[in-house]
């Protein structure tokens, strides 16, 4: 039985009625492909024809869901909540708040999915009803663009002026005056306090903000501490038993990887992390743990300094695809820091969000599922004008990857799991009580083709390999997450919620029932919300 601070860790006016939808829920059964195939996610499937059929129309994202979707104009804050129509039953024993992270505006010189400045929305579950409000994370990348009206920080794919950037760039690597942007737009980490961390990729944008009102606070205290770096992943890895550590990026120095007190927030050295180039070290966007080993892997994907300071030619994020230098794979042992190093013999290989981590019953084998991108510029597939258009979204089915602890060998090696391998798997999720453990189910964004973007929300059974669809024509899900219900014995006894951009432009959630993969219920937002991209539970 886990801590109640284990648990908090682990994640663990009347509105005008929407016209009723068509949703539907199915099971794709399709039969394994050769190990030999390769599924293409590179250009050749992002220049494909984008020509449908009326039938393949349908199935599109409405223009009002991408409108929503990736609004320009600014969000609405709501700094009181607000009742929603609720159509359905929600369940009477989800009691708590759900808080997503995410863009809640872009400014209009934004180019990539993953600019927008970062807005807190929370959710709020109790007795069958739902109520909503939404702030800005206070970063000084917001303060500045809204006071001044233009961007005063590069961020993940749009540059500033070239001058600006090299500037701040070089103040960001070289730690003088950290010259990187804090926009905190990616994920919350729950804290004991009542609090939460709101989370980007680099060390000065993590801020505390109460949950209760979603108040910034202020800046966590990360810079200049004992840690050097200015770079760490927007995921970190939160251990079966509530400890969380992280990865800190120094270029041309060091990767370090930490150990985080989520009460004080101090910040402790555990081990170094090699790479085979500092100058150039691998994006790590996701950091996966099982019960005793932090894992770090290291695709093709490089940090590229040339391209973060200039803006260009690189792919979106300033990065390089560098397949020549393989995958390596690093377990960092989290209570004695020992590393060890495999290498994974594919030089086709990214992947944003892994699926779990976990060890075998002997303990001589970790087990990492990946869903696997074929090429690192798969980046540049989120940038807006590619959203906002018809080409087909690249495939990335859940690969497992295998790696031995019993010395036998230094390579790790990969297996496919899903079925079907022209599928789309992006923000997967799982019961949080089987976080590091061996598992059964994960939750996903999933496509129902053709399609720009994810248009569905799979459950894919990593055993047999089936996927299973929700999908209602015209909508645009998001990250849909798992929460058990009170004393479920079934891995899958919960319900997986999800925000939702409505084929009539308007955001509702989406409460599904996790085994029967049905929808029980859904809570009307009277407009649209941006994407966001990682919401976490905090129960009541």
């Amino acid at each position: 039985m886990l801590s109640s601070k284990q648990q908090l860790l682990s994640g663990t006016a009347p509105l005008q009625k929407a016209p009723a939808a068509q949703s539907y829920s199915r099971t794709v059964r399709v039969a394994a492909q050769a190990a030999a195939r390769e599924v293409s996610t590179s250009a050749a499937v992002m220049d494909r024809p984008t020509v449908q059929s009326s039938a393949e129309q349908s199935q599109l994202p409405t223009q009002a869901a991408k409108d929503a979707a990736f609004r320009t104009d600014i969000a609405p804050e709501q700094e009181r909540p607000f009742e929603l129509e609720v159509s359905g039953s929600v369940p009477k024993w989800l009691k708590g708040s759900y808080i997503r992270n995410g863009p809640g505006h872009y400014a209009p010189e934004m180019k990539h999915m993953f600019d927008g400045y970062g807005l807190l929305s929370r959710f709020i579950f109790e007795d069958g009803k739902v109520s909503a409000m939404a702030r800005y994370t206070a970063s000084n990348a917001f303060k500045l663009w809204k006071s001044s009206g233009k961007m005063q920080f590069s961020e993940f794919g749009t540059s500033i002026s070239t001058l600006k950037n090299i500037w701040n760039t070089l103040l960001g690597v070289t730690g003088f005056g950290q010259g990187f942007t804090d926009n905190a737009t990616v994920n919350t980490l729950p804290l004991p306090s009542g609090e939460l961390l709101a989370m980007t990729e680099t060390i000065k944008g993590q801020y505390r903000v109460r949950v209760d009102d979603l108040h910034t606070i202020e800046r966590a205290p990360f810079v200049g501490d004992s840690v050097p770096g200015d770079l760490t992943s927007a995921h970190p890895a939160v251990c079966p038993d509530g400890s969380v550590y992280n990865l800190a990026v120094d270029f041309g120095r060091s990767r370090t990887i930490y150990r985080l007190d989520p009460e004080t927030l101090k910040r402790t050295k555990l081990a170094d992390v090699p790479t085979k180039d500092y100058l150039r070290p691998s994006w790590v966007h996701d950091l996966p743990a099982t019960e005793n080993y932090i894992v770090v892997v290291d695709a093709p994907l490089k940090y590229d300094i040339v391209a973060l300071s200039l803006g260009r030619p690189a792919i979106s994020g300033g990065f390089s695809w560098s397949p020549e230098q393989g995958t390596q794979v690093h377990l960092i042992n989290r209570h004695t820091g020992a590393t060890q190093s495999f290498e994974c013999p594919v030089t086709d290989f990214y992947c944003f969000h892994f699926m779990n981590a976990f060890e075998s019953a002997d303990g001589k084998t970790v087990f990492l599922d990946c869903p696997v991108f074929k090429h690192g510029g798969a980046t540049d597939y989120f940038l807006l004008d590619n959203l906002k258009g018809q080409q087909d979204i690249p495939a990335s089915p859940v690969q497992r990857m295998t790696i031995p602890l019993d010395g036998s060998s230094k390579q790790a090696t990969l297996s496919l799991i899903q079925r079907d391998t022209t599928q789309y798997n992006e923000l997967g999720r799982i019961n949080p009580l089987y976080k590091g453990h061996d598992y059964q189910y994960a939750y996903h964004l999933a496509s129902v083709r053709p399609t720009p973007l994810g248009n569905a929300l799979g459950k894919l059974d990593v055993r047999s390999g089936e996927t299973q669809l929700w999908h209602e024509p015209g909508c645009i899900p998001q990250e849909p997450l798992f929460i058990p219900r009170p004393g479920a014995k079934a891995e899958d006894d919960g319900v997986v919620v999800s925000a939702v951009a409505g084929a009539d432009g308007r955001t509702f959630i989406l409460v599904l029932d996790g085994q029967s993969w049905k929808e029980v219920a859904r809570a009307h937002m009277p407009y649209g919300m941006a994407f966001q991209f990682h919401g976490q539970w905090y129960p009541s």
